[in-house]
């Protein structure tokens, strides 16, 4: 659907290009450029709601446009909308600037880092026409194209994230107007310090330590917001594709200064159905279950590094201080064997065994006791895909599906829906299994 806000902002802008008192080049330079920025979008060829108007100055679609970046054209029409006292101009087109800089949508036209951004003059004026005008206040203007609060936006972004620092400072260049830039500028020098004091942890080495105390080989090392996820796969690895496969996973939460160890299972059958294969930045499994969980209360109660959150370890500690951390936990290890006796057994064969109303019944006693299904829904669709496994099409899985869906909040559902129209026509599972119930 095309962007009609960003088809109308141009349109605009172009408007007031044209009645100000700049000099003919100039005016047929930016509009070319302003049509440049809004072809970045998803957008339509709009010349024709100015053609008499462009035709006065000679305007030639076909001519190049300049090779002035996007920071500058935007620069440019902010300063004769800040000119003209048109708030709503300055308002739009810095709202259209972060958001494009937030997705990185304009990684070939700016400075890579922010250290060069902040000393670009465009930038800079940005900011101070911007400032200028939101001291003012933006109520009461169209909101058509929204303008996030910096405090709103910081929300998206992992602080210490390498990838995303220049470019979430950037943003906040531009919106965070409480505090002055140099303030900015001394926060993300902050904050990349501690990156660099820390990208050399005893923590990268937490592979090759687990490995030292058992059959433990690391298949994920993901990030997911404040914490450092690697999972281990157990044992060797079997030769049914659709086997269970038990994983130790291991996060690390760098706020919290905590290891978190948990049993993990993914299932072969379950990825077949999903038609997913995990890569090395995905730790995420099926099913799963608390250490804490299985591990015999009397043991964990005389561990002494065991906090509420986990096991303490900082990221500036030392690599002998990891390992002990590590120690201890792979030595509770043999409390799983219950867990991995019941992922022992086929899923497959237990649900052709079981069905469907078997589980639901034993649903919450084997959630808190083994991390399996936890919901009706997500039983439903394996037991649906199971029956496509065979030949036979689920049409009354598919029919308890969709009432269970009709009755559950939207924003509860997840890909479900789009997961039941894929199984009119053959397996089709959930991309993620559901944590908690669904309430009807």
């Amino acid at each position: 659907m095309s962007e009609h806000a960003i088809e109308d902002l141009v349109e605009n802008s172009i408007r007031l290009l044209l009645a100000s008192d700049s000099a003919r080049d100039a005016k047929l330079r930016l509009t070319h450029d302003l049509y440049r920025v809004q072809a970045l979008f998803d957008t339509s060829d709009t010349t024709g709601r100015l053609r008499a108007e462009l035709a006065a100055i000679g305007y030639d679609p076909d001519a190049p446009a300049s090779d002035c970046g996007v920071l500058s054209i935007v620069a440019e029409i902010m300063a004769l909308a800040d000119a003209a006292d048109d708030r709503q101009r300055v308002r739009d087109w810095l709202a259209v600037l972060a958001a494009a800089i937030d997705e990185a949508m304009l990684d070939d036209t700016l400075p890579q880092d922010f250290a060069t951004f902040r000393q670009q003059p465009e930038a800079i004026a940005i900011r101070e026409i911007a400032g200028r005008h939101q001291a003012r206040g933006w109520r009461g203007l169209d909101a058509s194209i929204r303008l996030p609060s910096w405090s709103s936006i910081a929300q998206d972004y992992d602080r210490f994230a390498v990838h995303g620092m220049d470019r979430r400072s950037m943003v906040r260049f531009l919106l965070d107007h409480r505090v002055d830039a140099a303030r900015i500028a001394a926060d993300f020098d902050k904050d990349r310090q501690r990156v660099a004091r820390t990208a050399d942890t005893p923590l990268e080495c937490l592979p090759e330590i687990v490995a030292r105390y058992g059959a433990f080989r690391c298949v994920a090392d993901a990030t997911d917001g404040d914490k450092r996820i690697f999972a281990f796969a157990v044992g060797d690895p079997s030769t049914d594709r659709d086997a269970a496969r038990v994983h130790l996973v291991i996060e690390h939460n760098r706020d919290l200064n905590v290891l978190y160890p948990l049993f993990g299972v993914r299932s072969g059958l379950i990825e077949r159905w999903q038609g997913h294969t995990p890569g090395f930045d995905d730790a995420t499994m099926h099913f799963s279950e608390s250490m804490i969980g299985f591990v015999p209360s009397a043991l964990l109660e005389a561990d002494k590094q065991l906090g509420g959150t986990g096991w303490r370890w900082r990221l500036d500690q030392s690599g002998s201080l990891l390992e002990k951390r590590v120690a201890a936990i792979v030595g509770y290890w043999r409390h799983a064997a219950a867990l991995e006796r019941f992922y022992a057994k086929p899923l497959s064969e237990r649900i052709d065994e079981e069905g469907f109303e078997t589980m639901a019944r034993t649903c919450i006693e084997r959630a808190n006791a083994y991390g399996f299904f936890i919901n009706e829904v997500d039983m439903l669709f394996a037991c649906a895909c199971r029956s496509w496994d065979r030949g036979v099409k689920p049409t009354a899985e598919i029919v308890a599906i969709r009432d269970w869906l009709t009755h559950v909040q939207p924003d509860k559902r997840a890909d479900r829906v789009a997961c039941l129209a894929r199984l009119e026509d053959g397996p089709a599972f959930p991309a993620h299994l559901g944590r908690w119930p669904l309430r009807r």
